[in-house]
Protein backbone atom coordinates (compact mmCIF):
# COMPACT_ATOMS: atom_id res chain seq x y z
CA UNK A 1 0.00 0.00 0.00
CA UNK A 2 2.76 2.19 1.15
CA UNK A 3 4.19 1.27 -2.65
CA UNK A 4 1.45 1.99 -4.39
CA UNK A 5 1.10 5.75 -2.95
CA UNK A 6 4.63 6.93 -2.90
CA UNK A 7 4.95 5.90 -6.74
CA UNK A 8 1.13 7.55 -6.97
CA UNK A 9 3.15 11.12 -5.22
CA UNK A 10 6.01 10.22 -7.68
CA UNK A 11 3.94 10.05 -10.98
CA UNK A 12 1.95 13.37 -10.25
CA UNK A 13 5.26 15.02 -8.98
CA UNK A 14 6.08 14.45 -12.72
CA UNK A 15 2.57 15.69 -13.92
CA UNK A 16 0.93 12.49 -14.75
CA UNK A 17 -2.90 12.23 -13.83
CA UNK A 18 -2.83 8.84 -11.20
CA UNK A 19 -6.04 6.89 -10.46
CA UNK A 20 -5.12 4.06 -7.78
CA UNK A 21 -6.45 0.87 -7.06
CA UNK A 22 -5.84 -1.25 -3.73
CA UNK A 23 -6.63 -4.71 -5.49
CA UNK A 24 -6.54 -6.63 -9.04
CA UNK A 25 -10.68 -6.23 -9.13
CA UNK A 26 -10.55 -2.66 -8.15
CA UNK A 27 -8.08 -2.23 -10.93
CA UNK A 28 -10.28 -3.94 -13.44
CA UNK A 29 -13.65 -1.35 -12.16
CA UNK A 30 -11.60 1.36 -13.23
CA UNK A 31 -10.29 0.04 -16.14
CA UNK A 32 -13.79 -1.99 -17.59
CA UNK A 33 -15.44 1.58 -18.92
CA UNK A 34 -12.18 2.20 -21.49
CA UNK A 35 -12.27 -1.91 -22.10
CA UNK A 36 -15.57 -1.21 -23.52
CA UNK A 37 -15.52 2.32 -25.14
CA UNK A 38 -12.74 0.74 -26.86
CA UNK A 39 -14.83 -2.26 -27.94
CA UNK A 40 -17.34 0.34 -29.28
CA UNK A 41 -14.83 2.36 -31.30
CA UNK A 42 -13.29 -0.57 -32.72
CA UNK A 43 -17.00 -1.20 -34.16
CA UNK A 44 -16.98 2.42 -35.79
CA UNK A 45 -19.55 3.55 -33.03
CA UNK A 46 -18.39 6.60 -31.35
CA UNK A 47 -17.59 6.90 -27.37
CA UNK A 48 -16.74 9.80 -25.27
CA UNK A 49 -12.93 9.15 -23.88
CA UNK A 50 -14.05 9.66 -20.38
CA UNK A 51 -12.69 5.89 -19.47
CA UNK A 52 -9.73 5.82 -21.50
CA UNK A 53 -6.28 5.58 -19.88
CA UNK A 54 -2.88 6.25 -21.15
CA UNK A 55 -1.46 3.34 -19.19
CA UNK A 56 -1.85 1.15 -16.63
CA UNK A 57 1.24 0.21 -14.20
CA UNK A 58 0.31 -2.75 -11.86
CA UNK A 59 2.13 -5.28 -9.16
CA UNK A 60 2.10 -8.51 -9.83
CA UNK A 61 1.52 -9.73 -6.57
CA UNK A 62 -1.81 -7.80 -6.14
CA UNK A 63 -4.69 -8.81 -3.73
CA UNK A 64 -7.85 -10.52 -5.26
CA UNK A 65 -6.20 -10.68 -9.30
CA UNK A 66 -2.49 -10.60 -9.97
CA UNK A 67 -1.41 -8.35 -12.56
CA UNK A 68 -0.99 -10.62 -14.84
CA UNK A 69 -4.71 -12.03 -14.48
CA UNK A 70 -5.21 -8.10 -15.17
CA UNK A 71 -3.25 -7.98 -18.62
CA UNK A 72 -5.36 -11.38 -19.46
CA UNK A 73 -7.93 -9.89 -18.92
CA UNK A 74 -6.97 -6.79 -20.54
CA UNK A 75 -5.85 -8.67 -23.99
CA UNK A 76 -8.73 -11.02 -23.82
CA UNK A 77 -11.14 -8.10 -24.74
CA UNK A 78 -8.70 -5.95 -26.90
CA UNK A 79 -8.25 -3.73 -24.77
CA UNK A 80 -4.78 -1.42 -25.94
CA UNK A 81 -3.90 0.39 -22.80
CA UNK A 82 0.18 0.14 -22.17
CA UNK A 83 0.69 -2.55 -19.10
CA UNK A 84 3.99 -1.87 -17.08
CA UNK A 85 4.07 -4.95 -14.52
CA UNK A 86 5.98 -4.54 -11.13
CA UNK A 87 7.59 -7.57 -9.33
CA UNK A 88 9.76 -8.64 -6.75
CA UNK A 89 9.44 -12.17 -8.52
CA UNK A 90 11.27 -11.91 -11.73
CA UNK A 91 12.05 -15.88 -12.73
CA UNK A 92 12.13 -16.23 -16.27
CA UNK A 93 8.38 -18.10 -16.54
CA UNK A 94 6.65 -14.61 -15.36
CA UNK A 95 8.77 -13.06 -17.55
CA UNK A 96 8.09 -14.71 -20.65
CA UNK A 97 3.93 -14.36 -19.62
CA UNK A 98 4.17 -10.80 -19.33
CA UNK A 99 5.94 -10.47 -22.99
CA UNK A 100 3.47 -12.98 -24.36
CA UNK A 101 0.71 -11.17 -22.66
CA UNK A 102 1.68 -7.67 -24.07
CA UNK A 103 3.26 -6.13 -21.25
CA UNK A 104 4.62 -2.78 -22.17
CA UNK A 105 7.35 -2.78 -19.68
CA UNK A 106 8.46 -5.13 -16.89
CA UNK A 107 10.39 -3.79 -13.76
CA UNK A 108 12.26 -5.38 -11.14
CA UNK A 109 12.01 -4.66 -7.34
CA UNK A 110 13.66 -2.89 -5.77
CA UNK A 111 12.09 -0.65 -8.13
CA UNK A 112 13.93 2.78 -9.65
CA UNK A 113 11.67 5.73 -9.89
CA UNK A 114 13.71 6.55 -13.39
CA UNK A 115 13.37 3.23 -15.12
CA UNK A 116 9.39 3.88 -13.60
CA UNK A 117 9.16 7.34 -15.37
CA UNK A 118 11.61 5.75 -18.54
CA UNK A 119 9.06 3.28 -18.78
CA UNK A 120 5.30 5.45 -18.19
CA UNK A 121 7.32 8.19 -20.77
CA UNK A 122 7.75 5.01 -23.19
CA UNK A 123 4.58 3.22 -22.83
CA UNK A 124 2.19 6.82 -23.16
CA UNK A 125 4.63 8.40 -25.86
CA UNK A 126 2.89 6.76 -29.11
CA UNK A 127 -0.30 7.96 -27.46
Amino acid sequence: METRRLLGAVLRRQGFEVVEARDGLELLDHISPAAYEHRLAARGIPVRRWGAYDAVIADNQLPELCGLDVLAVLQCVRCPVPFILITAFADEDTRAEARDLGAAAFLEKPLSIQDLQAAVRTAIEPH
